[in-house]
């Protein structure tokens, strides 16, 4: 399976290592897995850097920008479009508001068949902003939502077939976060011993 995933933001922040890791995860398990975040100003972006260090392959050109661009955006779709319109993918797998924007726009202009998934990373439905309930009610084939409540209340609030809404638990990685394997080397570092 041919997935692409954007992340329109350049820092390492929020949903950014979450999504990174999906990718990464689902590269290992042996799918064509591309990614695209955003970049500052300067060109820099830390996704980008994280996403080689992950060795998952990256699609630049693209500006996805946290927040919609007037002048961006419609680059961004334009690129977008192009692209798959050159590289056909069977997933578009968004994380954001702006880059589910721009991918519900170029997917139109491309005449792409690529499902729309997006995950949904907001703890409650009061936190959900009404741009993100647009951007959904426009165009989503799955939504992925990480909270139970958000899962409950999404086909009310973005008007989806409860089948295509999915609740998914958080990944957490057990070898980064083993409070066992790491007490020793934490004592050390204290200068304390087992009997302290």
């Amino acid at each position: 399976m041919r997935i692409l995933h954007l992340f329109s933001n350049w820092k390492w922040t929020g949903p950014a290592e979450p999504a990174l890791n999906l990718a990464a995860e689902l590269k290992k398990r042996g799918h064509e897995v591309y990614f695209a975040s955003g970049h500052n100003k300067d060109g820099r972006s830390i996704i980008a850097e994280r996403a080689g260090e992950r060795d998952v392959p990256l699609i630049g050109g693209l500006r996805l920008s946290k927040h919609r661009g007037l002048l961006a955006n419609p680059r961004d779709v334009k690129i977008l479009a192009e692209h798959l319109r050159k590289n056909p993918v069977d997933v578009v797998h968004t994380h954001m508001d702006n880059d589910h924007a721009i991918a519900v726009r170029a997917m139109r202009k491309a005449k792409s068949a690529a499902l729309l998934v997006r995950s949904l990373y907001a703890g409650g439905v009061d936190s959900i902003a009404r741009r993100t309930a647009a951007v959904i009610r426009d165009r989503c084939d799955v939504l992925l939502a990480l909270s139970t409540a958000v899962t409950e209340a999404a086909p009310e609030t973005f008007g989806l077939p409860p089948e295509r809404v999915r609740h998914t638990e958080g990944a957490i990685d057990t070898g980064r976060f083993s409070p066992r394997e790491r007490k020793a080397e934490t004592m050390r570092e204290l200068g304390l011993d087992e009997d302290d």
